[in-house]
C-alpha cells in the first residue's frame, strides 16, 4: 500500500492548511545566504523565520514553497511540465496558473478523484492532464520535471524513479527540481529507529536517504548535472510545529472521522518526531536543482 492510500485526505485535513500541502513551507521572514561550493554548485540557506510563524501564515508559506520550486525549474508560460508527485493538487495548480502545460499522475484512486474535482473547480481541467499511474509511464518531451517528497513512499527508489523520468523526458536545457528531506550524512541511529517504528504505522520507505545518495543518483544519470540546492530546514521545522498545533486542536473532528484516541496519539508522536529530526539536524529539508 502506498502512502497515498495509508494517509487519507481526511487525516491530512486535520493538520494541514487549505492547500493540503504536506511538505515544508517557506515563510516570508528569515535572512538568506548564498554560497558557491568547490564543485561549482550553489547553496542557498534560509535562516529560521523570525518572528515565529503562526498557523494563519501557513497557507501563504506553502504557496511560496511551491512557487520557489517551480521557479527553480524555470516553469513559465507554455512550459511542458511533469509534476511527478501532485500531492493534493497545489503544485500542479500553481504550475498551471503560470501558463504551463501540466501532466501529473497518482497511483491512488482516492487521490485521483479528489485531484480531478479540485482541478475542475479551479477551471484547470483542460490545462492539467491527470491520469492513474506512475511517472515511469509518462511519454513525450518535457521542459521541467518537479517533485515533492518522491521518497516518502519508496525511499531512495522513489527519488531514483523521478531522476530517471527527468533523464528520459527532459529536453536539452530542461530542469529537474525536487523538494525532499535528506540526512546530511549517514542516518543517525535515532532516525533508523524512528523509521522502523514508522514502517508499522506510517510508511515503509525507511530512513531518509543521505544527501550523498541523491547526488550519486544524479551524477550517475547520463544527462543530468547537479546545479545546487536550497536549504530550508528551519522553515520545515516550523511547518511541522504548526501542523502539531492544528492537529491538537481538532481532537473532536478526528474522532468524528473515525480516528480513535490511540491513533491520534500515534499521529501526534509522528509529527513531534518529525519536528525533532529537523530541529536537531538529523534530517534536512532541501530543494534540489539539476539540468539536462
Amino acid at each position: 500500500m502506498s502512502l497515498e492510500d495509508s494517509v487519507p485526505g481526511a487525516l491530512t485535513s486535520l493538520y494541514a492548511d487549505e492547500t493540503m500541502s504536506t511538505s515544508g513551507a517557506v515563510f516570508a521572514s528569515g535572512p538568506r545566504t548564498r554560497t558557491r561550493l568547490d564543485d561549482g554548485t550553489d547553496v542557498v540557506h534560509l535562516e529560521a523565520p523570525s518572528p515565529s510563524p503562526r498557523r494563519t501564515d501557513l497557507g501563504d508559506a506553502q504557496r511560496r514553497s511551491a512557487d520557489m520550486l517551480l521557479t527553480l525549474a524555470g516553469v513559465g508560460e507554455d512550459a511542458r511540465v511533469v509534476v511527478a508527485t501532485p500531492g493534493w493538487g497545489e503544485l500542479p495548480m500553481r504550475a498551471a496558473e503560470r501558463g504551463a502545460l501540466v501532466r501529473t499522475m497518482t497511483e491512488s484512486t482516492e487521490r485521483l478523484a479528489a485531484l480531478g474535482a479540485r482541478f475542475a473547480a479551479a477551471g484547470l481541467a483542460d490545462t492539467v492532464s491527470l491520469f492513474l499511474g506512475d511517472a515511469s509511464e509518462v511519454a513525450g518531451d518535457a521542459d521541467a520535471v518537479v517533485a515533492v517528497d518522491p521518497g516518502v513512499d519508496a525511499g531512495l527508489a522513489g527519488i531514483g524513479e523521478v531522476v530517471q523520468t527527468a533523464d528520459r523526458l527532459l529536453v536539452s536545457g530542461g530542469r529537474l527540481a525536487i523538494h525532499t528531506v535528506v540526512c546530511p550524512e549517514r542516518p543517525e541511529r535515532a532516525v533508523v529507529e524512528l523509521a522502523a517504528w514508522g514502517s508499522k504505522y506510517v510508511s515503509e520507505a525507511g530512513p531518509a536517504p543521505s544527501w550523498f545518495d541523491i547526488t550519486d543518483l544524479i551524477e550517475k544519470s547520463p544527462r543530468l548535472k547537479l546545479l545546487g540546492r536550497i536549504e530550508a530546514t528551519a522553515h520545515h521545522a516550523d511547518t511541522v510545529r504548526l501542523w502539531s498545533e492544528s492537529f491538537a486542536l481538532k481532537g473532536r473532528d478526528a474522532a468524528a472521522l473515525g480516528f480513535d484516541a490511540v491513533y491520534r496519539r500515534m499521529w501526534a508522536f509522528h509529527l513531534a518526531a518529525m519536528e525533532a529530526g529537523l530541529r536537531t539536524g538529523w534530517v534536512e529539508s532541501v530543494q534540489i536543482l539539476a539540468r539536462a
